[in-house]
């Protein structure tokens, strides 16, 4: 049987780099959240991890789901985007959160199966002006500023 291990550990050894190559990939995805996170955090005042990072405004209103233009909605988990982005290959715009827990597990657009790294994601800066521009109609609805 031994024999038979050493006759594949040239295809082992691809294995291992391939591995190596997806471990690294998951690690540089990993690192970049946590920095995005701390980002937030350091932005809004609050404490650590995204759920204390990342406040999104919508909720802070009080608005409805139903009440938010649809193109303001992650495609994915159907919630308001904090950080829209853009995914090269696809076109697809998904919030910064969704797309890095994507890649936690895969690493590639989870519309067409491309390499993704969170490095290649692209702000969706005109979407985000919109949506600020909304917001703020919101907030003044609302009385607040």
């Amino acid at each position: 049987e031994e024999e038979d291990e050493m006759e594949y550990s040239g295809d082992e050894g691809m294995e291992d780099s391939e591995e190596a190559q997806a471990a690294m990939a998951d690690a540089q995805s990993a690192s970049l959240e946590a920095a995005t996170e701390a980002h937030y955090a350091a932005a809004s005042g609050g404490g650590t991890g995204a759920s204390a990072a990342v406040k999104n405004p919508v909720d802070e209103l009080g608005i409805a789901t139903e009440d938010i233009p649809e193109e303001f909605l992650d495609p994915i988990t159907q919630q308001y985007m904090v950080e829209p982005v853009v995914l090269p290959s696809s076109g697809a715009t998904l919030d910064r959160t969704t797309v890095l827990r994507h890649l936690r597990t895969n690493p590639s657009d989870p519309y067409t199966q491309v390499r993704l790294t969170a490095q290649m994601l692209v702000p969706a800066t005109e979407l985000r002006g919109k949506m600020a521009t909304w917001l703020a109609g919101k907030k003044a609805a609302l009385g607040r500023s």
